[in-house]
């Protein structure tokens, strides 16, 4: 259930307790009083809550008094039913889903400024019979903004934690995957003493995001291409944005947290350069009512100053800004419109046919696989050159070695002649030693 029909369904449980007590105390005088005084205000208190432009705080005081006169107009209506027209009853009905509606948007605003808000379950905090009673005569967002604070309840939860870590997480805490979170109470995390994790820090960042309004920046160009839309080359017009969360001021204030979306599309405009602002201005207004439902006031800045002024001229442009509070294009010079310029330099969109299509893939994947033979070609020749060196350096090394145990030829026959000399010298002075006396036998 929503919160609305929850609170309903709350005072319906009301209506049948207030009637059984009805019963054991009857004052037909005091009812026929508050019967009157009810007959007088509650069609002026249901006018004020259907007004939206009535102020938080006389909402506030008309919710409280729309709940005093249905919790009577029961009591009167079990004692005295006969003084009850149907009329009468069909405002009070009014009455009390207005009170219903009203309290769930005061809730809303509570899960806005309490840091996990969104988890805030009011069928839980309700569960509890310390919170239920109030309802009657309180205001729900203060009952909710109490309960928040008891250090009993763990409503969806808002804390997480490993088991010996010393901080506390968000449920998709990007610095603890592949660990086990568990839910704690804020009283855990009191006791505990734990700090919050860069994650708590994030979210609260993001929260702090003013989604009330939006701010785009558009830039347009028009250049040679050799693709047109017939595969030829030619002219193609093209525009890139930047759309952001907040009333931004220049581009200096874009951040990654407030980024909505951005991207580059082509035009099929290749001559009017203000046209294709015009289409620009067009695709950032519909991607915000069909892509992310939101119809508040929008500012855009174009550094196309004709356009500024020209581009409600556009027919289907004014249709479009009737599904918005307000629109608004402004002229931002080039130099301050850098951040959505360089997108649409770095990124272009182009229609190509799919035959043309096709022949480019083709043609991208053999040139992959001609530098992948490349590549194995260089790789084998880096290994054979390699292996040459290698052997050239062997050789080198080898001859290095011969060179020095080998002699030359002159030094081979020198020493040649010189072992000659040195035999004839040998025998010269065995002929001068011969004594045939003793040397030779007797017979001799």
């Amino acid at each position: 259930m929503t919160d609305e029909e929850f609170l309903y369904q709350c005072f319906c449980n009301f209506e049948e307790e207030t009637r059984r007590k009805a019963k054991k105390r009857a004052n037909a005088k005091v009812y026929k009083k508050d019967l009157a005084s009810i007959k007088t205000n509650a069609q002026l208190v249901l006018m004020r809550l259907e007004n939206e432009s009535t102020s938080i705080i006389e909402v506030r005081k008309n919710v409280l008094s729309g709940k005093h006169m249905f919790i009577r107009f029961v009591g009167i209506t079990e004692i005295m039913p006969e003084h009850v027209t149907d009329s009468m009853k069909k405002t009070m009905d009014k009455l009390i889903h207005e009170v219903c509606r009203r309290e769930a948007e005061m809730i809303d605003l509570v899960r806005m400024r309490e840091l996990g808000g969104e988890r805030i379950d009011i069928t839980e905090i309700f569960s509890y019979n310390k919170y239920l009673p109030r309802l009657k005569g309180e205001l729900a967002q203060d009952i909710v903004a109490d309960a928040v604070k008891d250090a009993d309840i763990v409503f969806g939860p808002s804390y997480y934690i490993t088991a010996t870590g010393t901080k506390y997480h968000q449920e998709n805490c990007p610095y603890c995957r592949g660990r086990q979170l568990s839910a704690v109470s804020k009283k855990i995390v009191e006791m505990q003493k734990l700090t919050p994790c860069k994650c708590v820090a994030l979210q609260e960042k993001l929260q702090g995001v003013d989604h009330s309004c939006v701010t785009a920046f558009v830039d347009e160009s028009i250049h040679e291409t050799k693709w047109d839309e017939n595969g030829k080359k030619g002219r193609d017009g093209s525009f890139s944005y930047i759309i952001c969360w907040g009333d931004l001021k220049n581009e200096s204030e874009i951040t990654p947290e407030n980024v909505i979306t951005q991207g580059v599309d082509y035009s099929t405009e290749h001559q009017n350069i203000e046209r294709i602002t015009e289409s620009a201005i067009g695709k950032v207004l519909i991607t915000l009512a069909y892509d992310y439902e939101f119809h508040g006031p929008v500012q855009v800045f174009t550094d196309n100053q004709h356009a500024s002024v020209n581009w409600m001229d556009n027919r289907r442009n004014k249709k479009l800004v009737k599904l918005f509070h307000h629109v608004a294009v402004s002229y931002i010079p080039r130099e301050l419109n850098t951040k959505a310029d360089s997108l649409g330099r770095t990124r272009r969109h182009l229609d190509i046919p799919k035959e043309h299509y096709d022949e480019l893939v083709n043609f991208a994947e053999e040139v992959n696989q001609l530098q992948k033979q490349v590549h194995r070609l260089e790789k084998k020749t880096l290994l054979q050159k390699e292996k040459i060196q290698k052997l050239s350096t062997e050789l080198e090394e080898s001859k290095t070695i011969i060179a020095a145990y080998k002699p030359s030829i002159w030094e081979r026959i020198s020493d040649y002649i010189k072992g000659k000399f040195a035999w004839i010298r040998s025998g010269q002075v065995l002929v001068d030693n011969f004594d045939p006396q003793v040397d030779l036998p007797r017979e001799h």
